[in-house]
C-alpha cells in the first residue's frame, strides 16, 4: 500500500494548493516553515480526492498527468484504500501545532465542502450517493474554493499563535 500511496503524491503536478497555503501564510506575516504542515495536509487531502474521483464508480479516468491512474495501476480496491489512507495521513501533518485541533476542524470542514456543496449547480451525470439530496459542484471549483478558504483560516491561526508566542 505504501508504494501505491506514494504514486499519486509524487507523480508530478503543479502543486498549486500548497503554494496557495504558503502564499496565504506569507500574506498575513507568516513564513514558509509555518505553512509547510498545513500545505502538506492540503496536498494530501487534494490527492485523496483525485484518487477517488478517478475510480470507475466516479469519473472512470484511466490517466492523470499522463500516467495511469491509481486504480488502473494498483487495482480498484487498492485505490480506495490509497485515497482513504491519504485522507487519514493529512491530519498527523498538523498535529504538532499548538492549535492543531482548530486546524484539524478547518481541514475536516474543507474536506466536506470539497465533496458536497449545497446550493451549487446540479449535475445529472452524478447519480451516486454523493449527489443524493445535494447539488454537485464541478471538482475544480469546489476543491480550489475549499482549499483557499481553509488555507486562509489556517494562516490566520498560525499568525495569531506566533504573535502570542512573541
Amino acid at each position: 500500500l505504501a508504494e501505491a500511496m506514494r504514486y499519486p503524491v509524487f507523480s508530478g503536478g503543479k502543486r498549486i494548493r500548497p503554494l496557495l497555503v504558503i502564499a496565504a501564510a506569507e500574506a498575513v506575516g507568516g513564513g514558509t516553515d509555518d505553512a509547510l504542515p498545513a500545505a502538506t495536509a492540503v496536498e494530501l487531502l487534494h490527492t485523496y480526492t483525485l484518487v477517488h474521483d478517478d475510480l470507475r464508480a466516479m469519473d472512470d479516468d484511466e490517466l492523470r498527468r499522463g500516467q495511469p491512474t491509481v486504480h488502473v495501476k494498483f487495482g480498484e480496491a487498492n485505490a480506495i484504500l490509497v485515497g482513504d489512507a491519504l485522507q487519514a495521513a493529512a491530519f498527523p501533518a498538523i498535529n504538532g501545532h499548538p492549535r492543531a485541533g482548530e486546524l484539524t476542524r478547518e481541514l475536516s470542514e474543507a474536506g466536506v465542502r470539497v465533496v458536497v456543496a449545497p446550493g451549487a449547480g446540479r449535475s445529472d451525470e452524478h447519480r451516486g450517493p454523493v449527489s443524493r439530496g445535494h447539488r454537485v459542484v464541478p471538482e475544480g471549483h469546489r476543491s480550489l474554493s475549499a482549499v483557499v478558504d481553509a488555507s486562509s483560516r489556517q494562516s490566520r491561526i498560525r499568525l495569531e499563535a506566533r504573535q502570542r508566542a512573541m
